[in-house]
């Protein structure tokens, strides 16, 4: 996972504020189009980022100027926290779960609709979500 989201932020895909998952997959890292079953396993785990990015990662994700030593650290980390959501949302052994972005996605699209982050309120209502659940 941290290899995608440090390509978008290197890219400059991430500064624009659009949710990971409604960013398509960069060509460095994942070069050949997604068949259809690739690509909702892409936007699941995608929108896993988006439900276990920390506030920290994310401003250096989403920075205007990006700093590649924090980059690639705050990337690293949320490979960790990915597969801490996963594991905590599956029951499975932190141990036995993978930050590779199609295994995080199969493992997502299972998941009932309770286990995502409820909507905060704040300005847009229904539109912002919580980062820490």
């Amino acid at each position: 996972m941290s290899e995608i989201v440090i390509e978008l932020a290197r890219g400059g895909q991430l500064k624009s504020g659009t949710a990971y998952e409604n960013i398509p997959p960069p060509l460095a890292i994942l070069p050949r189009q997604l068949d259809r079953n690739e690509r909702t396993k892409y936007n699941y785990a995608m929108r896993v980022v988006s439900a276990a990015v920390k506030e920290d990662q994310e401003a250096v994700f989403r920075a205007k100027d990006v700093d590649n030593a924090a980059l690639v650290a705050k990337g690293k980390a949320l490979d960790l926290e990915v597969r801490r959501w996963i594991s905590n949302k599956t029951g499975k052994d932190l141990k036995k779960v993978t930050a590779k972005v199609l295994g995080v996605g199969a493992n997502a699209q299972q998941l009932p609709d309770s286990a995502w982050p409820r909507p905060t309120g704040g300005l847009f209502g229904g539109l912002l979500f919580s980062r820490n659940n």
